[in-house]
C-alpha cells in the first residue's frame, strides 16, 4: 500500500509501543520536514528506509529519543539535508552523518554518543553544532574541529573536556580557524591547554570555562561569561583571552597567581562587566586608577572564600575634595562572604602632606552606592567598619558612618563580624538607609545593641528584624541619652524575631513612654533567651491593644509588661493561647510566640 501525500510537506510521527515501522511507503515528493518520536528503545528502522523519492527533496530530519547501533545506510541518500537533530538518543556509530555534506545544522543534546569520527570533518558547511550534555563524549580526534570553518555556533555545555595540546585528541587552539564562531560553550579543564596566540576574537554570546571546578548547572545571568580557575595572569594567558575579557558581563574568579590586583588582567577594565564573583587570592579588587571607569556597568559583586582580601577598594590617591565620589553606579547586590583577613570594604587615604593634620570640618567624600539593594556581609571576622579614612589617634566607631550611604538599599545581613561593637554610627546622612525594609543579625560576638533611638529615626521602612546568636547584646534598642519630649518616631516594624541572645535582659533599656510607637507590628518570636526578664516597657504594651492573638507558651501574660513604679502590669491580651509550637498551624491576626525552654 502507498500512502499518497503529494502536496505534504512535514510528517511528524509519535509513536508509542511499535517495535517496527510499517513498510509501506510514504510518496511525499516535496517533503521538507520529517519528524519520527519514539520512546521505545526496541523500535527499527530499516536500512532503506530512507531510499525512495518521497525523501530526496528532505531538508529537516529529527529522529530524537531513538536508540540506533547503527545509523540507518540510506541516510546517505538525503543529500539536500540541511539539518539533523538526534536529541537522547542512543548511538554508538555515527560516522554514517559524515556523508551528508551539505548539513548545516547537527544537534546530539542529550544523546550517548562517546566518540566523534574523523570523517565528520568532511561536514565543512555545519554552521551549528551542539553537542551539549553529551557527557560521554571522550574523544574528537584532533584537526576535526579545525575544518568546521563556516562554524556560528558550538555549545559543548556538559560534554567534551579532554582537550590536548599534542597528541590524538582536539585542541583549543583548534578554535582559532574558526573565523565565523560568534557563540561558544566550552569548558577546558587547565589553562595551559590554552594557546600562546590570541583566539575567539568575534565572539558575541559565550560561557567560557577555564578550570575543573565550575558547574554547568549554575544560574549564569548574562550572555557572556568567563570562568577563571588556577590562572596565571602573567606570561601569554591574558593576551589570550584579553579580547573576552573587555566584552565578559559573567567574570569568576578563583585561584589567581601572577596578579595583585583584579584589573591587572585587563588594563584598560571590564566596561560590560554585571558580575563579578569569588575574587579568590587577591589583595584588592580594583586599583583607583581604574576603578569608575572599569566597573561602571557591574550589578553585582560576590566575592567568598579569600583568604588574603584586605580591603575590597582602595581608594588612595584620589581627589578628597570631590564630596561625592560615586564609584559603582549600578551596583545592585554587593555579597562578601567568608574573608577573614577583610578589614574594610572601602580605603582611603589622604595625600601624605596632609596624613598629619586635617582642617576642621572640612567635608569628607561620600561612597555612594546608589543602586544597591541587596547587602549581606557574613563570616568577616576581621572587618571594623565598611569604611575607613586613615588618620592618626581617630577610631572607627561603628560599621556605617556619614560617609557611606545606600539610598535604594533594601535587604541587609550582618553575620560573623567579630570586631564591630556598633552598626550605626550617630550621624548618618538623610536618606542612607531610608529603604531599608529587612535587616539580619546573626553571630556578631561582641555587638551590644542593635539600634540606638536615632538610628530608628533613619530607617522609616524597616519591617523585619531578626537577631540571633549574638552573645554579648543586652538590649535591642538603645534609648539613654534621649529627650522623648522633643523626638517622637513612629516605626513601621511588623516583626520582630529573638533567637538564642544569651545576655539579653531587655528589649527596650529605658521606657519610651509613648514616644516610640510599633503600630504595625504582627508577630514577636522570642527563642533560647533565658535571661530576658520582659519584652516591653509599660507604656509600648498598653499601645499594643490591638493586638488580636499573643502567643505565649509558659509565662503568665501579666509577666509579659515590665514593673511600673512597683506593680506588675496585669493587662490581658484579648486572646492567650497556650500550645506547643509544633502543634500551631497557620494564624492570622497578631501574635506573640515565646519558647518556654530557655525563657527563665
Amino acid at each position: 500500500m502507498v500512502q499518497d501525500r503529494r502536496s505534504c510537506r512535514g510528517f511528524s510521527l509519535n509513536l508509542r509501543h511499535i517495535h517496527e515501522l510499517p513498510h509501506e511507503r510514504l510518496v511525499c515528493p516535496k517533503l521538507k520536514i520529517f519528524r519520527l518520536s519514539c520512546m521505545d528503545p526496541y523500535l527499527e528502522i530499516r536500512t532503506n528506509f530512507f531510499e525512495f523519492e518521497g525523501m530526496k527533496e528532505l531538508q529537516v530530519l529529527d529522529l530524537s529519543g531513538m536508540h540506533f547501533l547503527s545509523l540507518p545506510s540510506s541516510l546517505g541518500f538525503l543529500q539536500n539535508l540541511r539539518a539533523l537533530r538526534l536529541h537522547k538518543c542512543a548511538l554508538k556509530n555515527i560516522s554514517m552523518i559524515s556523508k551528508l555534506t551539505k548539513l548545516e545544522v547537527l544537534s546530539l543534546v542529550h544523546s550517548n554518543v562517546s566518540k566523534f569520527p574523523r570523517e565528520m570533518a568532511q561536514l565543512t558547511r555545519l554552521r551549528l553544532l551542539d553537542l551539549c550534555n553529551c557527557s560521554k563524549l571522550k574523544e574528537i580526534p584532533y584537526n576535526t574541529i579545525s575544518k568546521f570553518s563556516q562554524l556560528e555556533k558550538l555549545c559543548m555545555e556538559n560534554s567534551f573536556t579532554q582537550w590536548e595540546v599534542d597528541g590524538g585528541n582536539a585542541s583549543v587552539a583548534e578554535l582559532k580557524f574558526l573565523s565565523q564562531l560568534m557563540i561558544l560553550d566550552v569548558k577546558i579543564p587547565d589553562a595551559s591547554l590554552l594557546p600562546k596566540e590570541e583566539l575567539l576574537e568575534n565572539l558575541m554570546r559565550f560561557r567560557i570555562f577555564i578550570g575543573d571546578v565550575w558547574d554547568w548547572y549554575e544560574n549564569y545571568e548574562p550572555s557572556r561569561t568567563l570562568n577563571l580557575n588556577n590562572f596565571y595572569t602573567g606570561l601569554h594567558l591574558v593576551d589570550v583571552i584579553s579580547k573576552l575579557l573587555k566584552r565578559t558581563g559573567d567574570l569568576c574568579l578563583r585561584e589567581l597567581s601572577g596578579t595583585k590586583n583584579l584589573l591587572n588582567l585587563d588594563r584598560e577594565g571590564f566596561r560590560e562587566l554585571q558580575y563579578l564573583h569569588n575574587c579568590s587570592s587577591l589583595l584588592t579588587v580594583a586599583p583607583p586608577n581604574y576603578l569608575l571607569p572599569g566597573l561602571q556597568n557591574l550589578e553585582v559583586l560576590d566575592v567568598r572564600a579569600c583568604n588574603l582580601l584586605k580591603e575590597l577598594f582602595n581608594f588612595e590617591g584620589l581627589d578628597t575634595h570631590n564630596v561625592h565620589v560615586g564609584r559603582l553606579p549600578k551596583l545592585k547586590e554587593l555579597k562578601l562572604i567568608d574573608l577573614p583577613e577583610l578589614k574594610h570594604i572601602c580605603k582611603k587615604g589622604l595625600p601624605r602632606t596632609e596624613e598629619i593634620t586635617v582642617q576642621e570640618g572640612a567635608e569628607e567624600a561620600v561612597e555612594d552606592f546608589p543602586e544597591l539593594t541587596f547587602l549581606s556581609l557574613e563570616s568577616l571576622p576581621s572587618l571594623s567598619s565598611f569604611y575607613t579614612l586613615r588618620r592618626p589617634g581617630i577610631p572607627i566607631p561603628a560599621l556605617f558612618d556619614e560617609r557611606v550611604a545606600f539610598p535604594s538599599l533594601e535587604f541587609l545581613r550582618i553575620s560573623g563580624l567579630d570586631r564591630v561593637k556598633k552598626i550605626w554610627h550617630n550621624q548618618l546622612l538623610d536618606n542612607s538607609f531610608s529603604n531599608l525594609e529587612e535587616m539580619k543579625v546573626e553571630y556578631c560576638k561582641e555587638l551590644r545593641n542593635v539600634f540606638s533611638f536615632h538610628a530608628l529615626q533613619w530607617l522609616p521602612s524597616l519591617r523585619v528584624l531578626t537577631t540571633a546568636y549574638c552573645d554579648s547584646i543586652e538590649e535591642v534598642f538603645d534609648l539613654e541619652g534621649v529627650n522623648f519630649l522633643e523626638d517622637t518616631t513612629v516605626t513601621h516594624l511588623s516583626y520582630l524575631g529573638f533567637n538564642h541572645l544569651s545576655k539579653l535582659k531587655h528589649i527596650f533599656n529605658k521606657d519610651p513612654h509613648g514616644f516610640l510607637t510599633f503600630p504595625g507590628l504582627d508577630l514577636v518570636e522570642v527563642f533560647g533567651c533565658g535571661r530576658l526578664k520582659n519584652l516591653f516597657p509599660v507604656s509600648l504594651d498598653r499601645n499594643l491593644l490591638y493586638f488580636q492573638k499573643q502567643l505565649i507558651r509558659s509565662r503568665p501574660v501579666e509577666e509579659i509588661a515590665e514593673e511600673d513604679g512597683g506593680v506588675m502590669s496585669s493587662y490581658v491580651f484579648p486572646e492567650v493561647v497556650f500550645e506547643p509550637v509544633s502543634n500551631l498551624q497557620a494564624r492570622k491576626g497578631k501574635e506573640f510566640l515565646v519558647d518556654e525552654s530557655n525563657l527563665y
